[in-house]
């Protein structure tokens, strides 16, 4: 009788974490589909506006990028340095790989697309060439010609606008800057209007490129940010973007478009857990991903038994960086750790030529 109920509980908390797997990929899936959503929401909207010839004379930094930023936007390859959660060591490693190969004598551009909480700035130290504010267009109501006919409101699917039987209300931080509350009304009472949510800034540390973003304090909604900043990216032979800790709109952005996805992560559970995550991420948006394992101690009994778990991935395991005191320190101090910790950088220099063979054989990581 004790070994059937202790069957049973077992079995029930297999049942129990297989519910929570599944209810942590439909979540996932749920945020890609609504990044999807509002990009194709947003260059559906565009279109019909060109094509209306009714494109508002507003200075929006999206559409000015589209067409190429200050720099041009001739890119040789895109790798993401991205993990499932935080505290991977994602910007340790970002910083460390565009270091070395900018040592090695590639062009190279560090992208911090971790526009909620920056911090590459802090370790690459970059001369802040320029600046200049991110900006989206928000509706504005002419009460003179608004109706209060509510098709505005129909039309919006975040809730941005509502009509009310004396008023219309804009919660401009809801609004995904599509046009399509403008084009809907009937009276013509909507215009468009800038509105600053964050803001680039563009400098160099050493022969390296940098670009970060800030975003606006109060502001809900970062891939707006990131977007603009993708969009300014400077020619180089490589580009490391920092994307964001988790698996969530902020990273769906900063993955579009890349070449290659390297998954930072750390041998504990809730490490690799999020590590699944991420990989069924960069598996559903079709992008070539390679894992990373920092902090490792290999003396640890429990070590195969990590790397079988990660083998069942069927990801390429790129590089192992073995726990140190030399790297907490150089951390601590705010350098980049490839710089001041020489075994660091022995241990990440074959993925630097990993990825430069990649651009020597036009493969960019497939």
């Amino acid at each position: 009788m004790r070994r059937r109920l202790l069957w049973e509980q077992e079995r029930g908390s297999r049942a129990l974490v297989l519910s929570i797997r599944r209810t942590f990929v439909l979540v996932v899936l749920l945020a890609i589909g609504m990044c999807l959503y509002d990009e194709v929401a947003y260059r559906r909207a565009c279109r019909l506006r060109q094509s209306a010839g009714d494109l508002p004379p507003v200075v929006n930094f999206f559409r000015r990028c589209a067409t190429g930023g200050p720099s041009g936007c001739s890119v040789s390859m895109k790798v993401v340095i991205a993990s499932g959660k935080g505290g991977t060591g994602k910007t340790t490693v970002a910083t460390s790989l565009a270091f070395l190969a900018a040592q090695d004598g590639l062009r190279v551009a560090y992208v911090d697309c971790d526009v909620e909480e920056p911090n590459g700035h802090l370790f690459l130290q970059p001369v802040i060439e320029d600046e200049w504010p991110i900006e989206k267009p928000v509706p504005h109501i002419d009460p003179r010609r608004c109706t209060h006919c509510g098709r505005c409101g129909e039309v919006c699917r975040f809730g941005a606008i509502i009509s009310l039987p004396q008023n219309t209300v804009v919660f401009p931080e809801l609004c995904h800057a599509c046009g399509g509350c403008q084009l809907a009304c009937p009276s013509q009472a909507i215009t468009e209007l800038g509105r600053r949510i964050g803001t680039i800034r563009a400098g160099y540390t050493g022969a390296m490129r940098f670009l970060g973003g800030v975003l606006q304090i109060g502001e809900p909604m970062s891939p707006p940010v990131i977007r603009a900043l993708k969009n300014v990216t400077p020619e180089a032979d490589l580009v490391f973007l920092d994307a964001p800790p988790g698996t969530s709109c902020p990273v769906v952005e900063t993955l579009r478009g890349a070449n290659l996805a390297l998954l930072v992560t750390e041998l504990t559970p809730f490490g690799l857990y999020d590590l699944h995550l991420a990989v069924h991420l960069v598996k559903t948006l079709n992008i070539p991903a390679a894992i990373m394992i920092n902090r490792v101690v290999k003396e640890q009994d429990s070590f195969s038994e990590w790397r079988q778990r990660l083998e069942r991935l069927q990801l390429p395991v790129w590089c192992e960086l073995t726990e140190s005191r030399a790297v907490a320190e150089a951390y601590s101090r705010g350098e980049v750790i490839a710089q001041s910790v020489p075994d660091f950088a022995d241990q990440l220099r074959p993925v630097v030529q990993r990825l430069k063979a990649s651009i020597n054989e036009g493969t960019c990581g497939h």
